[in-house]
């Protein structure tokens, strides 16, 4: 019987080597789902010549031309953020999760619920979302099988091995393609000289993250994670040659060390045939001149500082941010914002802080020692203008070249400011749709003037402006974003009285009377709470997307704190 696959990210470097293996056996396998996010061409070939059943093709842009190449191939096309699950009804044998980031991350969630072995690839799901996976894996019983080559390795050599049994666990790592290069050299490397990695050929990311090895931090911590083994006893060590992946130090005296070339369809291939020699062709190196050639070596902290970050994580616990809020801090007390902050510098190692005033905050800012995250003030909210851009990317599979319109309380929004702040990165049309008293600040007005001067020079596009009737732009936009009228700020800040301006504001509202108006794929978004502004009913509609918005503030923030910890 033929092995049912998925493969999550298949135009990526790991989703490529993985066609490669299956290619060498395609008898044996039938490819149930493919997906990629904007690599139009690639996929197509890839489904054509793999008979794939169903290909996601995550941006919206390249549906149509996708679906037209396939018509002929009886292979079902799908696009934006389609719940796999709703395209593959029957439990299939392998998922491979090799989408890079945090925008894995759902998608190998519901891979776990109908797969029996998930072969993960993505080191961002496993160190900023364990919990939420294991629980899953655990739920649906699914097996879990890393494929990055350290931990393939400690997989293979801890069959049936307890935490009482092993000394020390070692991870290698190349030293990238700046081992050799002296610590006074490398304030002048460029990025292009950091993605050309001597043994490895990879994504860009990971390449950058292996020249300076963090991705050795991140994969300290993920085998932590996935492995029962006591934190302490990894160690990371240096192996230019990148033949041996992983060392293994028994308490009996012994030492085990797997040992294949720097190719990552040799992980994969065992995987998928379940270390039954699938991989056919191996390299006919001298295997004697192979081993003679290997060394090994100390990391030195002075030219790889990040490797530090390693014992600090597991001294911290990967994560222990204070979350405070001023309001009800010794603030009410008379205690100063700065000494609380400092008092609590004592006891962690990041900080969320929301406050109404942080002038004071921004005045000592030099004499803070740890990462500072601002959840919110009287005038930014730049955690959620992170989310509402990744929950946008999520679901139309870019940012780029679409229309938006930012409704409400558009003077007293934090997160309207912040979220402008964001778009200005982007080829973007911004509709400010608001009653003439709440219309967005001249400040951004001026921000958005200097901007468009400057891409105008780059090639970029900025159009904007002000709208006052909500109808008018429904069929223009591409993404509605609708936000509360902050009540208990429009009295201070506005001329007429609130009851006249809550009267005005009824006109800039959702329901199911005016939704019908909207784009076919329009995303409606909400920073929540709300008010009136959206009707309830409309909750059960596809276009709105504001409590999966929620969701996505899970992952992005999660990743934030991850960053700035590991950092």
């Amino acid at each position: 019987m033929k092995k049912k696959i998925i493969i999550l990210g298949s135009t990526g470097s790991i989703g490529q080597s993985t066609l490669e293996v299956i290619k060498k056996d395609k008898k044996n396998y039938e490819i149930i789902l493919l997906t990629a996010n904007n690599n139009y061409k690639k996929i197509i070939k890839q489904a054509k010549e793999f008979k794939a059943k169903n290909v996601l093709i995550k941006n919206a842009e390249f549906f149509l031309k996708v679906k037209s190449s396939l018509k002929k191939n009886n292979t079902k096309v799908y696009t934006g953020n389609v719940n796999i699950n709703k395209i593959v009804k029957k439990k299939v044998d392998y998922t491979m999760s090799s989408i890079v980031g945090l925008a894995g991350l759902q998608p190998t969630i519901d891979a776990i619920k109908i797969s029996k072995t998930v072969a993960i690839a993505n080191k961002e799901t496993i160190i900023c979302a364990w919990p939420i996976l294991s629980k899953a894996i655990k739920k649906y019983k699914t097996k879990i099988m890393p494929v990055d080559s350290e931990h393939f390795s400690i997989m293979e050599l801890t069959k049936n091995v307890s935490n009482d049994e092993v000394e020390e666990l070692i991870i290698t790592a190349s030293g990238g393609p700046f081992l050799n290069v002296l610590r006074n050299k490398l304030k002048k490397i460029k990025p292009s000289q950091a993605i050309k990695h001597p043994n490895w050929k990879m994504g860009k990311k990971i390449s950058v993250d292996s020249a300076n090895l963090m991705n050795k931090v991140f994969e300290v911590i993920e085998a932590c994670n996935l492995f029962n083994f006591d934190k302490s006893k990894y160690k990371v060590m240096i192996h230019p040659q990148s033949y041996v992946h992983s060392i293994i130090r028994f308490k009996n005296g012994l030492t085990k060390a797997i040992l294949y070339n720097a190719d990552m369809k040799i992980p994969i291939s065992n995987i998928l045939h379940q270390s039954k020699n699938g991989y056919q062709k191996s390299s006919n190196a001298n295997i004697i001149k192979k081993l003679n050639s290997m060394t090994f070596q100390e990391v030195d902290p002075l030219k790889f500082p990040s490797i530090k970050l390693i014992k600090k994580c597991f001294n911290c616990g990967f994560s222990t941010p204070i979350i405070i809020n001023a309001a009800k801090s010794s603030v009410q007390k008379g205690e100063t914002l700065y000494d609380t902050i400092k008092t609590l510098e004592c006891y962690c190692d990041a900080l969320v802080i929301r406050t109404e005033n942080n002038i004071e905050l921004k005045n000592h800012l030099n004499e803070i020692n740890i990462p500072i995250i601002n959840a919110g003030d009287r005038f930014e909210h730049p955690t959620q203008s992170l989310l509402d851009i990744y929950t946008i990317r999520e679901e139309r599979g870019t940012v780029n070249n679409i229309s938006i319109a930012l409704v409400g309380d558009l003077c007293n929004g934090r997160t309207i400011n912040s979220l402008v702040k964001c778009l200005i990165n982007y080829n973007v049309t911004i509709y400010f749709v608001a009653p003439k008293e709440l219309q967005i600040h001249d400040t951004i007005i001026e921000l958005l003037k200097n901007e468009r001067a400057h891409k105008s020079e780059t090639g970029h596009t900025i159009i904007y402006s002000k709208v006052y009737n909500l109808d008018s732009i429904l069929d223009k936009v591409d993404v509605i974003y609708m936000t509360r009228l902050q009540k208990e700020r429009i009295t201070g800040f506005n001329n007429n009285s609130a009851n006249e301006i809550e009267n005005e504001y009824d006109k800039f509202v959702l329901n199911e009377n005016n939704i019908n108006k909207t784009k076919k794929n329009v995303l409606i978004l909400h920073p929540l709470p709300r008010n009136n502004e959206i009707d309830k009913a409309l909750d059960s509609n596809k276009k709105c997307v504001y409590f999966r918005q929620m969701k996505y503030g899970m992952y992005t923030r999660m990743a934030l704190l991850e960053m700035l910890l590991c950092r």
